[in-house]
């Protein structure tokens, strides 16, 4: 008889064969029709194709150790089977679906079959209650309950918005007012110059009554430039706070030349960087269509090189593409992993950063769909990373936020264009999560929980 602690056993078992063994690298995946190169590892025949299509070339490098591979003549296909393969994926993930039930809960990899239910906010990472017992114990550690903590965050939330919509219908009035101000300047200006011309008029226009004429006018008008100075300079704060109010509301905010594309909640806003004035939006998905139906809650954004907004969501690894003008949907681009931060190279290919699984892949997308080119494991002293944050992309290659899930274990990493690691640019960070280059393209900015640091291109 299969007892409770046996399939829960046995499921952490599967999930580890099938992580580790069983999963193409390039579609992770379980094998379908699995070739060997040279090195003896295996990939999905299919994903070997594409692979190599995408590359034009009748040489593979392997994409997890790069050895060289020369295909046959008959290309993919004669490359070895690998049966054992094939039949061990089959049946062990007819396992995996009868015990999928114990597979959905995450588990604490250090006490087995404990359900990671409580956050360490001090170390930044998921426990279970046996944790909080040897490991975290509540002296010294910040312990919280994911689910009431969550409850409470959304709780706060509604609790804080009424304030943000008086505070904007406030400075609403302002504005209002300083408009209104400015009008009833300009008369009052107008009829004090009139009043000292007429006045002028009627008395002898000696040289010396000229001249205080004179004196008088430039001093009314000295006393307008100050007063319209003063206006325009609240004016300016009041746009300020305003904007500052639909920043602090974004999920994602991508910087380009001449505006801000901000992503907040369900909609795309568009703001002008000269004037901060909103230009465009558009909801990114409609309520009963096919986007409303396959996707959760817009996570991140990204601009392609065609000026197309490229918009990921939570869960399900989904993207949407929509066009920059009318924010209409281009096309709907299913990928293999949660898109929880994302880049575009200059070659247009698309980089995806995992939060969750700690790994990046880069893919080019052809038909609506997207092909899977590299995938980066970044590791630390030789460990792989808790999470992949925050990404961005320039000629020089990428630059992404890791972090070892430890207080100030958080790292920027950059690869060349290949996904090969070149170094380590920053480390002792609290939690990398967004990164841009400045303007002038010498200097990657990145948002550190609290702070932001600006770290300059030598």
């Amino acid at each position: 008889m299969v007892t409770m602690a046996t399939r829960k056993q046995l499921s952490s078992v599967t999930q580890r064969l099938f992580t580790n063994h069983l999963e193409c690298d390039i579609c992770h995946c379980p094998y379908q029709d699995p070739k060997t190169l040279c090195c003896l590892h295996s990939f999905c025949m299919d994903c070997l194709m594409r692979y190599r299509d995408a590359r034009k070339t009748r040489k593979l490098h392997c994409p997890v150790c790069q050895q060289l591979t020369q295909l046959p003549s008959v290309g993919v296909r004669g490359l070895p089977d690998s049966i054992t393969l094939m039949h061990l994926a089959e049946d062990m993930e007819w396992i995996g679906e009868q015990n999928k039930d114990s597979m959905n809960k995450p588990t604490c990899p250090k006490h087995k079959a404990k359900v990671m239910r409580f956050y360490c906010d001090t170390c930044r990472m998921l426990i279970c209650r046996d944790c909080i017992v040897l490991d975290h114990p509540r002296e010294n550690h910040q312990i919280l309950d994911t689910k009431a903590d969550r409850t409470g965050y959304k709780q706060a939330l509604v609790h804080h918005f009424p304030d943000y919509e008086k505070t904007l219908a406030s400075i609403t009035n302002d504005h209002d007012r300083i408009v209104e101000a400015k009008r009833e300047l300009r008369d009052r200006v107008d009829a004090a110059i009139k009043d000292v011309t007429t006045r002028t008029a009627e008395v002898m226009c000696t040289p010396e009554v000229r001249a205080e004429e004179e004196k008088i006018i430039g001093e009314i008008c000295t006393l307008e430039e100050c007063q319209k100075s003063k206006l325009s300079r609240l004016a300016r704060v009041g746009e300020r706070r305003k904007l500052s109010r639909q920043v602090l509301e974004t999920d994602d905010i991508v910087s380009t030349k001449d505006q801000w594309v901000i992503l907040s909640t369900s909609f795309v806003k568009v703001y002008n960087r000269g004037n901060k004035q909103l230009a465009d939006e558009f909801q990114t998905r409609q309520q009963g269509d096919e986007v409303g139906k396959v996707y959760e809650a817009p996570l991140s954004l990204a601009i392609r090189t065609d000026g197309n907004i490229i918009v990921g969501y939570r869960g399900r690894g989904t993207l949407t593409e929509h066009s920059p003008t009318s924010g209409d949907l281009v096309r709907t681009i299913p990928v293999q992993i949660s898109p929880s931060f994302l880049a575009v190279m200059s070659n247009n290919w698309l980089v995806i950063s995992d939060h969750v699984k700690g790994l990046v892949e880069v893919v080019e997308v052809a038909d609506d769909k997207a092909v899977t080119l590299f995938t980066i494991r970044p590791t630390i002293s030789g460990e792989r990373v808790k999470s992949c944050r925050g990404v961005c992309s320039n000629d020089s290659g990428i630059y992404l936020g890791v972090s070892t899930g430890f207080h100030n274990g958080g790292h920027v990493h950059h690869y060349d264009n290949e996904g090969d690691f070149i170094s380590c640019i920053a480390q002792g960070l609290y939690g990398p999560y967004g990164i841009t280059f400045t303007a002038d393209g010498q200097e990657l900015a990145v948002a550190d929980h609290h702070s932001v640091k600006i770290y300059h291109k030598v």
